[in-house]
């Protein structure tokens, strides 16, 4: 049986590891993890173009471009999915700007089943008060640490390749910042880590003494019993 403290920090990892889930979740359902501004120079205000692209966001699934029509000077945001698997007849900027959106993507799906994994488990041991169960609940939970810590530096690893098919593109100098998106996957791996830990922590099992009073005068009685015993013989 855990004490009351036990079980208080029990709750407390597990508002902890659900609302990572609930953050993670936002974080890689939404686009706001890198954010490229394309300043306008002279050049490009006296262009012929059609539209003139001003800015983009870069999320794990999809890239959202605005762009201004020179016609109107009218603003729109348009936003495609990443095509992880293109055809021969696609155009894809390099095939390393591919290999880490994959490797990103994947590292996010495995962050997210191995979280929802463990929250399965954590319920699991809350009903049962199992110390094995609470022991594979933060393991888990510490392994999906691992797995957003992946997703998270294979997206640092592609912003190089991403900003190069960007100037590529519009043969300007671009800005760019990581944004709140970027962010909530950190929130994540903190709470996701210190919920392991606790979890970790309240799987050891408290050693119980079993012993009843007066066993030792017993044994040493017995013992001087025995001596004396010898003594006679």
């Amino acid at each position: 049986m855990k004490t009351k403290t036990e079980w208080r920090a029990f709750v407390v990892a597990a508002v902890l590891a659900c609302l990572a889930l609930l953050v993670f979740i936002i974080a890689v359902s939404t686009d706001y993890w890198l954010l490229i501004d394309m300043p306008l120079d002279e050049e490009t205000v006296n262009s012929t173009e059609h539209s003139i692209i001003l800015s983009r966001r870069v999320g794990l699934w999809e890239v959202c471009t605005t762009r201004v029509y020179t016609a109107n000077h009218k603003t729109e945001t348009t936003c495609n999915n990443i095509n992880l698997f293109p055809t021969e007849d696609d155009e894809e900027n390099s095939n390393i700007l591919l290999d880490y959106r994959r490797s990103e993507t994947a590292m996010s799906i495995v962050a997210l089943s191995v979280m929802i994994l463990g929250e399965v488990f954590m319920v699991y041991a809350y009903k049962q008060n199992k110390y094995m169960i609470t022991r594979l609940t933060g393991i888990l939970f510490l392994i999906s640490v691992v797995a957003v810590l992946a997703c998270i530096q294979l997206f640092q690893a592609a912003k190089r390749p991403v900003l190069q098919s960007v100037q590529d593109e519009i043969k300007r100098p671009v800005q760019s910042h990581y944004g709140w998106s970027f962010g909530f996957a950190w929130v994540t791996l903190t709470l996701v880590l210190v919920a392991g830990v606790v979890f970790l922590a309240l799987s050891r099992k408290r050693k119980k003494t079993h012993g009843v009073p007066g066993d030792e005068e017993d044994t040493d009685s017995n013992d001087d019993n025995g001596t004396s015993q010898v003594d006679d013989l």
